[in-house]
């Protein structure tokens, strides 16, 4: 474990002590399947300067009905409990009626059930939303995600469809109707050059209370990846993003920074950044399991499928490579923040970047400024504002 890390913020001198938040060494085991996600379109309508799936995964095809429902039926036989299914591949919502089907499969499942609770999760890009998708969505209680890079300028920019076209216009109206639900947010990429003030700013405005910021995906070198300049950029709004909440104001949550700030506190803290691989699995259109979303369709991620089951020597092989906790990747090792931050994420440290599971600079510079930001917040508040603190958290007393 590194030394304390001490450094300004907002004129204060901090010291952080990571032992405090250090988690208990990870032991491998089989663990249950409770996540599970499904590329069921296996394309993309978009054509984004930016794209991770298209540089590092092959052309798939659409999932067929039979794998869908034997995938569905698969994971209700082996789990109960707290569930999760998640459609994010691609564009999900080219595929409609699969969606559809896993929203009702699993209401109905859930129903049929007094111990299991499943929750829907989709991430797309809006541009396929009708007002009648909308309201199955509502009716199943999906959570939604939509990616959203900002204003029209930046989101136009950024995010073109296969005819060259912007798309904000596109989605703006959906993204102000589905505000009015608890867990609905945006994904924006920052790309080199990209004000996160400006972006985070204007999707607020729009009347978004949850919003996610992330580094542009890329493999190196690339003249998207954010630079020293950029990281500086960011610092200097989460600086002012954490000033502002804590003088009392109300702020949308910053996604990311909450579950640092969370970890801060000593929640939700881990040696790996997801269960991908372990306790969450995606299934490819022919059946086929891999670790998640980004390594679909990849044979050397391969862990199994359908007809055969979970290969467990694969799982455990991804367990010790790719999917490696991070104190045994080299830089997390050195780093103040690795357990506030869990590691980086095992596909893009494997596929992009170095391609050798160590995370990117870019990438580290935003946790870092992430980190720093919560930790002064929560010793701010935890003079000033204890109760705020635990209610920005999310933390329920009653839980504890």
């Amino acid at each position: 474990m590194t030394e304390q890390h001490r450094f300004e913020f907002l004129g204060s001198d901090v010291v952080f002590d990571p032992a405090v938040v250090e988690p208990p060494s990870f032991i491998e085991r089989d663990f249950p399947v409770t996540s599970l996600a499904l590329d069921v379109s296996g394309t993309c309508n978009m054509n984004c300067i930016y794209c991770a799936e298209s540089s590092t995964m092959p052309q798939r095809a659409v999932i067929s009905n039979t794998i869908l429902e034997k995938a569905l039926d698969s994971f209700f036989s082996w789990s109960s409990g707290v569930l999760s299914i998640h459609v994010g591949s691609g564009e999900p919502l080219l595929n409609p009626s699969a969606v559809r089907t896993i929203g009702r499969r699993a209401r109905e499942y859930e129903a049929s059930t007094e111990s299991t609770r499943i929750s829907l999760h989709l991430t797309t890009n809006g541009t396929a939303f009708t007002g009648e998708v909308v309201n199955w969505l509502r009716e199943d209680n999906w959570v939604i995600k939509i990616s959203l890079d900002g204003n029209s300028r930046i989101h136009n920019h950024n995010r073109k469809d296969r005819q060259g076209r912007g798309t904000y216009e596109r989605i703006e109206n959906y993204v102000r109707a589905l505000c009015d639900i608890p867990s609905f947010s945006t994904t924006s990429v920052l790309c080199h050059e990209t004000d996160p003030a400006e972006v985070f700013y204007a999707i607020s405005a729009l009347g978004v209370q949850n919003i996610e910021l992330v580094p542009v995906a890329v493999e190196y070198p690339s003249n998207l990846s954010l630079d020293e300049e950029d990281i500086l950029n960011y610092k200097r709004f989460v600086a002012e993003y954490v000033k502002r909440i804590a003088e009392g104001e109300s702020m949308p949550r910053l996604i990311r920074f909450m579950k640092k700030l969370q970890r801060v506190l000593g929640f939700g803290i881990s040696r790996v950044p997801c269960g991908a691989g372990r306790n969450f699995l995606a299934v490819g259109p022919h059946g086929e399991f891999y670790p998640c979303f980004r390594f679909v369709g990849l044979d050397q991620y391969r862990l199994g499928d359908l007809t055969h089951g979970i290969g467990r020597e694969r799982t455990r092989e991804f367990a010790l490579t790719a999917g490696r906790p991070y104190d045994a990747r080299e830089t997390c090792g050195k780093c103040w923040a690795a357990p506030l931050c869990g590691g980086p994420c095992f596909a893009c440290s494997q596929l992009l970047f170095y391609r050798n599971g160590e995370p990117s600079p870019d990438y580290c510079g935003l946790v870092r400024a992430d980190c720093e930001a919560a930790v002064w917040l929560a010793q701010t508040l935890r003079d000033e504002a204890p109760e705020r603190l635990v209610e920005l958290a999310g933390i329920h007393l009653g839980d504890l």
